[in-house]
């Protein structure tokens, strides 16, 4: 997933003075169930499910629910230039690329490790930023860039936590995903309309994402007319598509509880609660070297999240 609480969110999300239970409860849910989508990425594509196909299909039936929603709250989706530019790009990079990737690498992957390599969304999207100009140089957070990529190394050297370089490769694959997170947080950042609200924009996101991928799909022949020859693949269909939808809305709600700066918290829970569920559902256990990337990793993530919260007070300041 994305950067939480950075452009997907928009400039005008809330910012809670004090953050109360209900917004703890939402955090928990939606880091739980997100974390959870890696293993039902895996459940799908290893139950004939074509990876282009499944993420068309639960962005598409996400979407959907979310213009739902929309409509129940009287809330229009955009369909100006200035909407239908963001739908398209940040649908692309954000989730078309992206999601399409991981689940591309789930049925070669532990699902524990996919889920360590997208907490690298803060960290490229820093970088990406401050070659941008958008961000500035800040040594706490080049500590924890330093920190991520030490883990990130532990992971790629081929024989310290996977055996062959096949699996190392496939990983490598998967470090692209971040990238297109880290890219749709700065494209969501300069392309945001005014006065948008973020619950239409998701809506449209979602859609915009599946839309972009069904040239894709015909291209290369990953259809797949849903329900198809095996109940699993179509129940993690549907599974992405209530969990994707969920998540969104709870993300919508936390930042008008808590702020942004607490729900930069999102990414630590997805990556524990990956774990947890990799090992509920796979039987999957890491190993020491595993243990010690994905320290390296929610180490950076931290430093990157503490740096960023120094310099938004420090900003407030003056």
């Amino acid at each position: 997933m994305t950067d939480a609480g950075d452009a997907r969110t928009g400039a005008a999300a809330p910012k809670a003075p004090r953050v109360g239970a209900l917004a703890v409860v939402y955090l928990l849910c939606a880091g739980s169930l997100y974390g959870l989508l890696f293993s039902i990425n895996k459940v799908a594509t290893t139950n004939e499910v074509p990876g282009l196909a499944y993420v068309f299909w639960h962005t598409l039936g996400a979407g959907l629910i979310l213009g739902l929603g929309c409509a129940a709250a009287r809330l229009p989706v955009g369909l100006d230039r200035a909407h239908l530019r963001l739908y398209f790009v940040a649908g692309a990079v954000g989730i078309a690329i992206p999601v399409s990737l991981l689940a591309h690498v789930a049925p070669r992957l532990p699902a524990s490790l996919v889920v360590m390599v997208t907490s690298l969304s803060p960290t490229c999207t820093y970088l990406m930023a401050m070659t941008l100009r958008m961000e500035r140089f800040r040594l706490l957070s080049t500590g924890g860039v330093a920190l991520g990529l030490a883990g990130i190394l532990i992971l790629v050297v081929p024989g310290i936590t996977l055996p062959s370089f096949a699996e190392v490769s496939w990983l490598l694959l998967a470090l692209l995903a971040p990238v297109c997170f880290a890219a749709f947080n700065i494209a969501g950042a300069l392309l945001w309309p005014p006065k948008a609200h973020s619950l239409s924009l998701a809506c449209g996101i979602q859609i915009g994402g599946a839309v972009v991928l069904v040239p894709v799909m015909i291209g290369t022949g990953e259809t797949y007319l849903f329900p198809g020859p095996l109940l699993a693949g179509d129940l993690a269909i549907l599974g992405a598509t209530a969990v994707t939808a969920l998540v969104w809305y709870l993300i919508f709600e936390i930042l008008r509880l808590g702020g942004p700066l607490f729900l930069s918290q999102f990414g630590y829970i997805v990556v524990l609660s990956g774990f947890g569920w990799g090992a509920v559902i796979f039987g999957e256990r890491l190993s020491g070297s595993a243990w010690i990337a994905a320290a390296l990793l929610l180490a950076g993530l931290a430093v990157l999240t503490w740096s960023k919260r120094r310099s938004s007070r420090q900003e407030a300041d003056e």
